[in-house]
């Protein structure tokens, strides 16, 4: 997933790749890639620095955050940045990532590894309450069932002893 500098016309060029998924880390519990991510990018170039803009699409398995099952998950991230050469010893001495940083890359040995700009658009994007269906109706609090296979006999859930909301819901008065 390198792009060599010296590739790169003035006019700019295309390229496109895939990815394997375990070339990825992604945290542990939040999702799992079950296919390559494939990637098109166009790249520009202005002297040593290079503006690269394109797309990735990715498939995810991850966890319903209402009924608790695996889902599939499918994302397409634009991808934008811009790479500037910087030395070994710059880049070993660099400061903190500030918030004016964000969309800025750095590259040593004349060549791009786009691989750690793709890993954090794709986790970035990942939704943080993922959902299998918008209607999704999760699991009864009380049984557990998922509501959107069975359906139980617990009732209503303002109900359900041990609620902490049923003394709010009392006293509305």
């Amino acid at each position: 997933m390198e792009i060599q500098i010296k590739d790169i016309p003035h006019s700019g060029k295309d390229y496109t790749f895939e990815v394997p998924p375990d070339s990825i880390d992604l945290p542990k519990g939040v999702a799992s890639l079950n296919s390559s991510v494939k990637t098109e990018v166009h790249c520009t170039r202005r002297e040593t620095d290079v503006y690269i803009v394109g797309n990735s699409r990715a498939s995810f398995w991850t966890e319903c955050s209402r009924c608790l099952e695996n889902t599939a998950l499918n994302l397409r991230v634009k991808l934008e940045g811009y790479f500037q050469q910087i030395s070994t010893e710059k880049m070993a001495l660099s400061e903190e990532v500030g918030e004016e940083d964000v969309g800025y890359y750095y590259y040593n040995n004349n060549q791009i590894d786009l691989l750690p700009m793709i890993a954090e658009i794709l986790v970035l994007d990942l939704p943080t309450y993922p959902l299998c269906d918008l209607n999704c109706q999760g699991i009864c609090p009380e049984c557990g069932r998922n509501k959107n296979r069975d359906t139980c006999s617990c009732g209503n859930p303002q109900e359900h002893q041990g609620n902490p909301f049923k003394s709010f819901f009392q006293n509305e008065d």
